[in-house]
């Protein structure tokens, strides 16, 4: 007898309630994302782990908390199984400190503790499952295009990145006949990388109709309203389940300023922490509970502090620390993660391990939006089309077109794709 395939799902949703950066969509995603896995895809309810930060919630997702569910979404699977990990919440770039990184910055999400995961222990994650695995990684928040580190890019910000639809692949993907094939070849063409309205200034819809974007008042410089909402390209399509937003809407950009995670951690620490000695107090205050990227961080710190023979005689924070936690602690957690991180990557095996569905690019913002209910962009983005869509649709025909519905509603985002070509021809999630 054939063995049965694994349908399994970790689904994070973090709102950070009280807090400066509290969100209010983050656990409507998890929860719209668990009913259409069980509706849509077939998963048993209890192969669905639900990870949200309500307060009454015995377990909280902290770091720890959902590494070591990662792992067990990953534990002993094979070929054909299928996997989705959802996060919405905060996404933040962690400037460099002398660590190396593609994109200039490591791409993390936050969760509830304010411990952070980073773009290489996604990485890593991803290098050890077997190959012929179904990986669906769901990123809604900002800086979310680099969340798994040298993984190809399908869909970007721009044309360069997007290849002609593929009538053949779309016929068998999404059904002849449907409407989708007359929406999605006329409106691709329209998609491009555009201006965005990072700092409050007034932006512009691809379709000519314009929002401004307001600073709240409150002190909370991530909340904006819609103050001039003309969408009426939503209704012609009628891709959109609610009509146009309407004026006084509020959203919510679900990245943090790297001064607002300071201010965080230096709560946490009971001490000012600085640009450049983020990852020390990340390894100081989570311990073996940090970032394979932190460890990495605090192992490279005490081998440059011995060759320079300072360890015993500097007054800096990391020397006075991190030594005695890496012996207190010891490696056991990370000295695996370090040796697969230095691998040799096998670039073409590696990009058809998974699919990095992102809210937008590593250098931009996502959203949070409320309008009567709350919801990321992303997720309500991709719910959208699915509803609208009920035959299997391949991952890159999805992402064009969710990243065409977000610009016709006017948000400055533009979501990403990240795969090998075989993993971007491959039906969402299974059939």
């Amino acid at each position: 007898m054939p063995r049965a395939i694994k349908k399994r799902a970790l689904l994070v949703g973090c709102n950070y309630p009280g807090t400066r950066g509290e969100l209010t969509g983050c656990w409507n995603d998890v929860q719209s994302m668990r009913e259409t896995l069980i509706n849509r895809y077939g998963f048993n309810p209890q192969d669905i782990c639900v990870l949200v930060d309500e307060p009454q919630q015995s377990l909280q997702p902290t770091g720890g908390v959902v590494k070591r569910h990662l792992e067990k979404l990953v534990r002993d699977v094979q070929a054909r199984d299928v996997l989705v990990f959802l996060f919405s919440g905060h996404g933040i770039q962690l400037p460099p400190e002398g660590v190396p990184d593609e994109t200039g910055a490591q791409e993390c999400i936050m969760l509830a503790d304010k411990n952070v995961i980073a773009d290489i222990d996604f990485r890593v994650l991803v290098e050890n499952l077997p190959d012929g695995v179904q990986f669906t990684f769901i990123a809604d928040s900002c800086h979310s295009g680099g969340l798994i580190q040298h993984l190809e890019e399908q869909i970007g910000s721009g044309p360069q990145f997007e290849r002609p639809p593929d009538q053949s692949n779309l016929e068998t993907s999404t059904g002849s006949g449907s409407w989708f094939h007359t929406w999605l070849n006329k409106e691709h063409q329209q998609v491009g990388p555009g201006p965005f309205g990072y700092s409050g200034v007034h932006c512009q819809d691809y379709s000519g109709s314009h929002f401004a974007y307001a600073e709240g008042s409150s002190g909370n410089d991530h909340v904006g309203t819609y103050s001039q909402p003309q969408l009426s390209v939503l209704e012609k399509h009628r891709m959109y389940r609610r009509t146009s937003p309407q004026a006084g809407s509020r959203w919510v950009k679900k990245c943090l300023t790297v001064d607002m995670f300071i201010g965080m951690l230096s709560q946490r620490s009971h001490h000012q922490v600085e640009v450049g000695n983020i990852r020390a107090n990340l390894y100081d205050i989570f311990k073996d509970e940090a970032s394979i990227m932190v460890k990495s961080y605090a192992r490279n710190i005490i081998s440059k502090l011995q060759e320079d023979n300072t360890l015993n005689t500097t007054g800096n924070l990391a020397a006075q620390f991190l030594k005695q936690r890496l012996k207190d602690e010891g490696m056991t957690y990370a000295r695996p993660a370090f040796a697969a991180a230095l691998q040799p990557l096998d670039t073409a095996a590696f990009n058809n391990k998974c699919v990095l569905i992102s809210a937008c690019q590593s250098d931009e913002e996502s959203f949070d939006f409320e309008e009567g209910s709350s919801y990321g962009t992303l997720s309500n983005a991709i719910q959208t089309i699915l509803r609208q869509h009920r035959d299997p649709i391949d991952n890159f025909h999805l992402v064009l077109a969710v990243k065409t519905l977000l610009k016709n509603q006017g948000f400055p985002q533009h979501p990403g794709l990240y795969c090998g070509a075989k993993k971007a021809d491959s039906v969402f999630i299974c059939y």
